[in-house]
C-alpha cells in the first residue's frame, strides 16, 4: 500500500483555489473576526496525512465494505468535512468521506442514511419526465438557500442518464446536467449512485466538469463494483414485520426528498471559472511550493 502521506492530485489544486479566491463569511458581512475556515496549507497537510490509498479495504460503519482499487485515495469524515466547510457546503452527519483519484479532475462524496428499508416497487413504472419536474421544482427552492450563502444559483439542464435501477445489485444510478443560472460558469455533471441495504442506503455522488464526466463516471463505476453490504445488512436480508420500513419509496432518492446538499464540486468548478487569473497564478505558485516541501521532506525521511 502507498504511504498515507502520498501526494493528492489535481483536486487539491482546486481546493486551494477555493480557499484563496473566495471571500470568507466575515469579509462578506464586513466583520472583523477571523475566518473560521482552516488555512490552505493546514488543510492540505491534514488531508495528505489522513488519506488512505488503494488497494485497501474500507469499512463503512457496521454496514458495508469497499475494496478501494489502486489509483484512488479515501479521505475520512473529519478531513472530508473540513473540505466541505472550506467550500461553503452545509454539513451533514451522514457524511462518510471523500474518494479522490490520484490522477483526475473529479471526486466522490459518500453519505449513509439509516432511513430503514426502502421499497423499490416504484422503479418498475416511474416516469422520467415526472421525476425531472420534481427535481426542477426542488432546485428552485434550494436556490433560495444558495442566495443566502452567496453561492451562484443553479438550473437543471436535464437528464444525462435517466434513473436506472439494477434489481440484482439494488443500486440506483442517475445523472443530471447542472448549469449556472444566467450563465457565467461551466456546466457541471451530477452523477449519483444509491446502494440500497436492509437498514437504509449509501449515496455516492460524483460531480465533475462536463469535460471530465466520462472519466469520473468510469471511476465511479469501477469503485462501486467493489462495494458490498456486509452479511446480514444486504437488501435481501430485510425481515418483513420486524425491520423498519422508510416512509418513502425509491423515487425519493431521485427527486431529492431525502437529503439536500448544495453541490460541493459544482461550486468548486464555478470558482475555478470565475476566479481572477492573477489570483489563480498566485495560488498555483503557492501550491507548487507546498508540493516541493513535501517532496523534499519525503526524500529526507526515506
Amino acid at each position: 500500500m502507498k504511504n498515507s502521506g502520498a501526494f493528492i492530485g489535481p483536486f487539491m489544486v482546486a481546493l486551494l483555489l477555493i480557499l484563496f479566491c473566495t471571500p470568507s463569511p466575515a469579509q462578506d458581512e464586513g466583520q472583523s473576526h477571523a475566518d473560521p475556515r482552516p488555512s490552505a496549507s493546514g488543510l492540505y497537510m491534514a488531508v495528505r496525512m489522513a488519506a488512505k490509498h488503494g488497494p485497501v479495504d474500507l469499512i463503512f460503519l457496521d454496514q458495508a465494505t469497499l475494496k478501494l482499487p489502486a489509483g484512488y485515495a479515501f479521505i475520512p469524515k473529519k478531513e472530508a468535512a473540513d473540505i466541505m466547510s472550506a467550500a461553503g457546503n452545509p454539513q451533514e452527519d451522514s457524511l462518510i468521506g471523500l474518494i479522490l483519484p490520484e490522477k483526475g479532475h473529479w471526486s466522490l462524496d459518500i453519505d449513509y442514511y439509516k432511513t430503514g428499508y426502502i421499497k423499490d416497487d416504484e422503479a418498475k413504472s416511474w416516469d422520467a419526465d415526472t421525476l425531472l419536474k420534481a427535481i426542477t421544482d426542488r432546485t428552485s427552492e434550494e436556490n433560495k438557500t444558495r442566495a443566502t450563502l452567496k453561492v451562484p444559483e443553479i438550473e437543471v439542464g436535464g437528464w444525462i442518464q435517466k434513473p436506472t435501477y439494477n434489481t440484482k445489485t439494488h443500486q440506483l444510478v442517475w445523472s443530471m446536467l447542472g448549469k449556472i443560472k444566467g450563465g457565467g460558469g461551466p456546466d457541471s455533471v451530477n452523477y449519483n449512485t444509491f446502494a440500497l441495504g436492509r437498514d437504509g442506503f449509501f449515496k455516492v455522488r460524483l460531480i465533475a466538469p462536463t469535460a471530465f464526466m466520462d472519466e469520473g463516471r468510469r471511476g465511479a463505476d469501477e469503485i462501486m463494483a467493489q462495494f458490498h453490504y456486509n452479511p446480514g445488512k444486504t437488501y435481501a436480508d430485510f425481515a418483513e414485520g420486524s425491520d423498519r420500513v422508510a416512509e418513502y419509496g425509491i423515487a425519493a432518492l431521485v427527486t431529492g426528498i431525502v437529503a439536500k446538499k448544495i453541490g460541493l464540486l459544482a461550486l468548486l468548478w464555478i470558482v475555478l471559472a470565475k476566479a481572477a487569473k492573477a489570483a489563480i497564478v498566485a495560488v498555483l505558485v503557492f501550491f507548487k511550493k507546498i508540493k516541493k516541501y513535501f517532496t523534499d521532506r519525503d526524500k529526507s525521511v526515506s
